[in-house]
């Protein structure tokens, strides 16, 4: 599934996430320490990217693109 998203690793202190479904889609969430920044409104924050999976013919494909989504850590 990694190769199928084009992930090669997370950076220097990034993080994989995967999460399961009930509906057997599986859910992997990248966040890289690359990608923090400073912002005086909103404390230290980061993007992550989220790639959905679903098995087809016996193999793991992503359904559509990946999406990049805002986190806010304090």
């Amino acid at each position: 599934m990694l190769a199928a998203a084009g992930v090669s690793n997370t950076g220097k202190g990034g993080k994989l996430h995967w999460f399961g479904s009930d509906d057997g889609q599986v859910m992997l969430c990248r966040v890289s320490s690359d990608n923090r920044t400073s912002n005086s409104l909103l404390g230290r924050d980061c993007f992550s990217t989220r790639w959905l999976f679903s098995e087809r013919d016996g193999a793991w494909q992503p359904e559509g693109e990946a999406s990049t989504v805002f986190c806010g850590n304090d």
